[in-house]
Formats: C-alpha cells, structure tokens, sequence
C-alpha cells in the first residue's frame, strides 16, 4: 500500500481539531499581547511601577541564586534590608520560579516572564477545550469555552503584572478535568493524581488558589464523584489516597515552608475587614462591559465610576452569558450543567463580597431601633464591625460567614478573584449552548455561526492598542550603572515610599546588585514593618540616625514633573550636613 506524502499527512494533521483549536489560541493570545509577543525580551505589559516588574524580579533572583550564587532562593538577605526577606510565604511561591530557571539563564528574566505569561493563556484555552470536549460540545464550543476563560477579562488585566495568577489559573479547567475522567475512567488512581497534581500546581501559582482551586475541585468532585463513592466506597479509598500521596509528596515542601512562614508572621498576614470590604465586587460590575476593552474603556469608566477599589475589569462577558443562557434554557438536563451553574453561581456570590454592594455603597436593610441596636452587639460581639446604624444594616454575605469562622481565609485578597471560577461555568455552559444552536446546521453554517461567535467574543475582550506597555530601554536608569560600577556592594534606600515601596524598586536590583532598604510585598516582613514609621519621616534627625545605624551608604530620591523638587526639596535636604549631593 503506498504511504501518503508528507504533504497529505501534514494537511490532515493540520485539520485535526485540536491542533486547529491550539492554532485559534496561539493566534489570538499573539494577537492581544502584540507586541510583547514578537518581542518578548524588550516590551513588558504595564506601566513602570505595575507588579510585572515584581514577577520578573522573582524570576532574575532565583535564576541568580540557583545559577550564580549557589544558594537558598527562598532568603535574599538584600532586600527589606536589614532583616531580609523570607520568600516561603510571598505571592509568587517557588515552585514556578525554580521550573523557570533555566529558561531564565537562556533568555534572561523579561522573556521567561513574557514566554511564560503567553503560554499559560494557551495551556488554560486547551485545557478548557478539552474539558468543553469531554461533555459533548463540538470544536467550535470547545474553542469558545477555551477563548472565555483563558481572555475572560480578568485574565486580561493580570497580563499587566499579575503573573502569579495567571500560572495559577491556568490550571482550573484541568482540576475539572481531571475530575471528570476519574469519574468516567478505569484508571480512577491515575486520574485522581492527575486531579490532586493539577489542584497543587494551582496553589503554586498563589497561595489564593488553595482557595479558588479547591472551590472547583470540591464542586466538582460532588457533582462527578458524590454518587459513585456513595454505591462504592471501597473502590473510591484507594484511588484517592494514592492520589492524595502523590499530590501530597509535591506540594508538601513548599506547603509547610510556607505554613510556617504565615504563622511567624500572624496578624500581619491578614486582611482586616475594612482592607477586604475595599475589594468586594459591587453589584452593577457584573453588567459593565470588559474595563480594558479600548473600545469600552471611557464608558466603563464613567458611566460606572469605580469606587473604592472596585475592579474594573470582572465583567463575564455577554457572548458568553448569552450562549450560557441558551444552553440552560435550551439544553437537556445533565451533571455537565449543574456543574456549570453550581460554578457560575458560587464564583459570582463570592465575586460580591462580605456585603452586598450597589453603585460602591453598602446596601442597607431597614431595622427598626431596637433591632439595629441587637444587630450592632451581636456583630459586635463576634468581631464583625458591620455598619449598623438608624439607616439599616449592612446586608452580609457568605463570604462574611467564611471570613469570620477560618482566620486563615483572611489572608484572601481581592473577591473579584472569585470570578475565575464564575467564568469556568459560564465557559461550559457557552460551550453546551453554541454546541446546540448549531447541532442540527449544515457542515457550512456550522462554520459559520461558529467564527461568528469566536470573532466576536475577541472583539468583546479585545486588548488592542494595549494601554500601557514599556521597554526594557525605557526601564534603565544610568544610575543603576553607576551603582553596579562602585567598587563595594552598599546599602542603598530609594525615596519617596508611595512610589518606590513597588515592584519596580525590586526590578532595579537586578542591574544595580545593591542591598536596599525598601522593597516590594503585599505582606512585608515584619522587621521592615518595625522600621518602616521611622523611615517614612525622612529627613528627619532621627531617620538619619537609623539609616545610618543600619548602614546606609546612598539615598536615591525620585523627583517627577512640577514637584519643585531642584528649587525648594533638594535645597532643604542639602542644609543638612549629614547629607552630601553625589549626582
């Protein structure tokens, strides 16, 4: 029999419906990253003081300490100098930064991040595809549902710096995967480890996917297992702790590290319920468009004014949300859909916070005067500083039912987060609806309505022009040459706070190689915390006397555009004699 030619053989493997659908990923995520993807190593999506420049930070630091040092990544001694910096419990875990390493030797910190930022989009789209595929919907649904978790809008904003959640996100769709074969597959052990591995490798993206991973996981495995291991127990017990071994065994280093890491750190590791109350999703959020759609980007931003803190970019998407309602309505009941409302669901109530929020504002349930002051000592009582007064209470929660019972849950941030999981339901549902609208269409229309839907869900969460976006040119400073050039490492603080306690300050060490005084972490440590009072009243006598007792060798002090800062602060800080100008 005569073997067809590599043409043949490349032409079908090319019209594989997987391969097709990796290609639709590839593309757009190039597309909606243009021109970070084409130049990986100069451009960087954000602006200078955004957390990208903490991601790559991370990346250069481990590369560094594994390739060059011969060290311990998880303490660099020079940053929040003088008590250094305990990298067990931060927002990037370990885990991916090691992965990361020799990619980072070869290309250098700023291409590994952005390499790695693309391809997490893609690996979340297929994952989701073949999730889309494992219920029945067809290619055109699995590349819809691929499109609307891995571009939800979210996801989008976390291509400005958030890396962190975008390696951890992109493996929610393979939890739910995992879960549903193990149910299906005479392999439940193999499959079960694949399960319990995926939901680790979430957690090592950020610590908050313990959370959000374990939501999906648990619905799920309710949804998929509850039924089987209910008829038979004893077959499930051994899969599952085979599973839970193996899962056990990778994530046990880093899990423990980092337990131990919060517990020193306590208090300090928790949000208070004002700080969690300020980044609550409000309720008109879930209607307005995509926040960082250019084409949406002034409309979302007045006709629906953030306010404090609100996330500007949580919107689920109404191509989406239209196809998800067709396949409820329209399709036939099955566990696929329950799961995909139960997600929907349970991520968009979460979305919404401690308190239900309209417009920004609490909305407020009327008590009479007797109530009110009831409901004033009992939330009182329990540590719950809910707003109670002649107006009404506060309209609680469940997320404030979970705030209050695991102290752990409140080193949680930001509820918006929370829309990760409402998008993986909304993608199942759309990809169950658009599967259905066009089931019974010819070959043609099937193609069709299907790009249709596909290009219009790009133009909903379109990126293009990107806002914001920097080069590596733009990003060096001369006197981090001039730094890099002195013969001494020294200790260095950079001023003012406001504008160098960010990620970027970390970004320069990677050319300076100094010791610095300031840093970058949601949760500093806590002996920066100690001295950070006395350091923010600079150039006070005192703070001179600290930053000298700690060895201070250089101040470098940041001046912007009509801050006077030649004419009237620089001046000022020369009459002191402790002081000297040497640039």
């Amino acid at each position: 029999m005569t073997q067809p030619s590599f043409s043949a053989r490349l032409v079908r493997w090319l019209r594989n419906d997987r391969v097709m659908a990796l290609g639709v990923f590839v593309t757009v995520a190039v597309y909606l990253t243009f021109p970070v993807a084409l130049r990986p190593g100069s451009f960087i999506i954000g602006r200078p003081f955004e957390d990208a420049f903490e991601s790559i930070w991370y990346l250069g630091w481990y590369k560094q300490a594994l390739f060059d040092l011969h060290v311990s990544p998880l303490f660099v001694s020079g940053i929040f100098y003088p008590s250094g910096w305990d990298l067990r419990y931060t927002i990037f875990p370990p885990v991916y930064p090691i992965a990361l390493s020799p990619l980072t030797a070869i290309v250098g910190p700023v291409a590994s991040y952005n390499l790695a930022m693309l391809a997490s989009c893609v690996f979340m789209a297929y994952g989701m595809y073949r999730l889309a595929r494992s219920i029945g919907a067809n290619g055109g649904g699995g590349t819809m549902a691929g499109g609307a978790v891995a571009f939800y809008p979210q996801r989008g904003g976390y291509l400005g710096g958030h890396f962190n959640f975008l390696l951890g996100s992109m493996w929610l769709p393979w939890i739910l995967y995992g879960v549903l074969h193990a149910a299906r597959s005479v392999h439940r052990a193999r499959w079960i480890t694949f399960t319990f591995s995926a939901y680790v490798l979430s957690i090592s993206g950020a610590w908050q996917f313990a959370f959000i991973g374990g939501l999906v996981l648990l619905i799920g495995g309710l949804g998929y297992w509850f039924s089987s291991i209910r008829r038979e127990l004893k077959a499930w017990i051994k899969p599952v702790a085979i599973g839970a071994i193996v899962a056990g065994a990778i994530a046990a280093p880093v899990v423990l590290g980092a337990l131990a890491a919060r517990n020193e750190l306590g208090s300090v590791a928790e949000f208070s319920f004002n700080d969690a109350e300020n980044t609550i999703t409000s309720l008109e959020r879930l209607i307005v468009p995509s926040g960082i759609n250019p084409m949406f980007w002034d409309f979302a931003r007045t006709t629906f004014p953030l306010t404090n803190g609100q996330d500007s970019v949580v919107a689920l998407g109404y191509i989406p949300i239209a196809l998800m309602l067709y396949a409820t309505i329209k399709g036939p009941r099955s566990n696929h859909r329950a799961i995909g409302l139960a997600l929907s669901i349970a991520g968009v109530i979460l979305m919404l916070g401690l308190t239900l929020h309209w417009w920004g504002k609490p909305i407020l349930l009327p008590l009479s005067a007797g109530l009110a002051d009831h409901a004033h000592n009992f939330f009182q009582s329990i540590g719950l500083p809910l707003m109670v007064n002649d107006q009404g209470l506060q309209i609680p929660m469940p997320a404030l039912l979970i705030y209050w019972l695991l102290p752990i849950s409140r080193s949680f941030h930001h509820f918006g987060r929370w829309g990760l999981v409402a998008s993986l339901g909304v993608a199942m549902l759309a990809a169950m609806g658009l599967t259905k609208l066009i089931e019974a269409r010819s070959l043609k229309a099937r193609t069709i309505v299907g790009s249709a839907a596909l290009l219009l869900l790009v133009v909903e969460f379109n990126t293009q022009p990107l806002h914001d976006t920097i080069t590596t040119d733009q990003m060096h400073r001369t006197v981090d040459d001039w730094l890099a050039a002195q013969p001494e490492q020294s200790v260095i603080i950079e001023y003012p706070f406001p504008y160098t306690l960010k990620g970027q300050s970390l970004y320069y060490t990677l050319a300076h190689h100094q010791k610095i005084v300031n840093g970058y972490s949601i949760v500093p440590p806590a002996g920066f915390i100690a001295i950070r009072p006395a350091l923010e009243k600079w150039p006070a006598p005192e703070t001179l006397d600290l930053l000298q007792r700690i060895g201070v060798r250089y101040i470098l002090v940041h001046s912007f555009r009509n801050d006077n800062f030649e004419d009237v602060q620089l001046p000022a800080l020369l009459a002191n004699p402790r002081q000297q100008l040497i640039e």
